[in-house]
């Protein structure tokens, strides 16, 4: 039954982050084979009554927009992904701005787990390009011919300093709410069963161009928030 998440899907309708063309994102089961990338729609909304993915599955999600994700029974096999990776930072002409990471995607997540072998939930951020190189002084020469003739004239160029890198871009905040039946996950403990492995390390800086010297600055981390849903408050209290 989608009930849950159908009641978080309309909450979210009516306070306006989604909007009634999104409704059909709503689905009974969604099934990933082996090696296999599905691409969530643009909106990054992902509501599912039963999730399988099967070894070394990914959910690709797009960069730039904040994503939700609910799932009321999950079967998730070994080394499956979320994936919300800001891209790296390019070296364009003209373009300085394209020398920076973008930032990853932040996402909130309330799941159920039947099974699960292990995930990777990736919200870094991109990592900042090289700068512009730059170069030595070139002297002015001139070039004769052996009887002393005109030539060539190779004109003279001024120094110049090599470009800063591109600063990396932030890592993306995760909400990650579970429960799961009949064992405990194990959050970022590598090659441990049951493993939820979550990274939201902000970008690297890029180096600096030939002749230049300043990196470009790292972005800042995203932050974890874990909610244990299997725990049970003292009703007392």
């Amino acid at each position: 039954m989608l009930k849950n998440y159908v009641s978080i899907f309309l909450l979210l309708l009516c306070v306006g982050f989604v909007s009634n063309s999104q409704a059909q994102q709503v689905l009974s089961k969604l099934e990933i084979k082996a090696k296999e990338v599905y691409t969530v729609n643009p909106d990054n909304i992902l509501l599912v009554d039963t999730l399988i993915m099967h070894d070394k599955a990914v959910i690709q999600f797009n960069a730039g927009t904040p994503a939700f994700v609910g799932v009321n029974t999950a079967f998730v096999s070994r080394d499956c992904k979320f994936m919300l990776k800001g891209k790296n930072g390019l070296l364009k002409e003209n373009d300085p701005e394209s020398l920076e990471g973008k930032d990853g995607s932040s996402i909130e997540i309330d799941i159920h787990f039947e099974k699960l072998g292990s995930l990777f939930v990736d919200t870094r951020g991109g990592n900042g390009a090289k700068g512009v190189d730059g170069n030595y002084e070139v002297q002015s020469t001139k070039k004769t011919d052996a009887d002393g003739s005109f030539k060539s004239l190779a004109p003279a160029k001024a120094a110049v300093a090599g470009g800063k890198g591109g600063k990396g871009g932030q890592g993306g905040n995760v909400s990650f709410a579970y429960s799961s039946n009949g064992f405990i996950p194990r959050f970022n403990q590598y090659r441990k069963q049951h493993a939820i492995i979550i990274v939201t390390q902000g970008g690297k800086g890029g180096k600096p161009g030939n002749m230049g010297k300043f990196e470009g600055p790292g972005g800042p981390n995203g932050q974890i928030k874990l909610i244990n849903k299997n725990l049970k408050l003292d009703p007392s209290l």
